[in-house]
């Protein structure tokens, strides 16, 4: 495998596919991110029943936003997806930490002024997890692709300028004989 990897050998399917398989094995270990419930084993069956729902709304959402990032990638140049990806993805993990964060600790905090302990509002944390869970998860990769987009303008209008600097006309605006 090394080999592959040092010889470029590695199509870009490839690596989308040991992309997915991590965080497929990530998300059958426990939640990748902070807002998905957790499989309770002291739960009724109603918990559990959501938690799983939950679950694989979750593997569905994440599986749909990495490959529109993919294919948003392969509609740029289909080079360098991992290392894009990597690099956006820990951007918008920031961000999403710097959001998320202060939401869960003022829902936590809403709970505790209501009167709710953990333990008596766990249906009504698991219900608003239901929820929030695969929207956050949804929004997520909704600004991750959007990062692929703007590298995508960005590296259009280089390739415009660097055509304009070879005295190209990129957009056809000159007719043939005013060349």
């Amino acid at each position: 495998m090394e080999n592959a990897i040092a010889n470029r050998m590695l199509s870009n399917q490839s690596r989308f596919t040991y992309l997915f398989l991590t965080y497929f094995l990530f998300s059958l270990s426990g939640p990748v991110y902070l807002v998905t419930p957790k499989f309770r084993s002291d739960g009724t069956e109603y918990q559990a029943l959501m938690s799983l729902i939950v679950w694989f709304i979750d593997i569905y959402i994440t599986y749909s936003g990495i490959k529109k990032c993919y294919m948003t990638n392969r509609s740029i140049d289909d080079f360098e997806f991992i290392e894009r990806f990597t690099i956006l993805n820990i951007r918008i993990f920031c961000k999403c930490i710097v959001i998320v964060l202060p939401i869960s600790l003022m829902i936590t905090w809403w709970f505790k002024l209501m009167g709710f302990s953990y333990n008596s509002a766990t249906i009504e944390f698991q219900g608003l997890f239901v929820i929030l869970a695969p929207f956050a998860i949804y929004t997520y990769y909704y600004f991750l692709n959007k990062s692929f987009m703007r590298l995508k303008a960005l590296l259009n209008k280089m390739a415009n300028l660097l055509a304009l600097l070879f005295f190209e006309d990129p957009l056809n605006l000159l007719t043939p004989n005013e060349y």
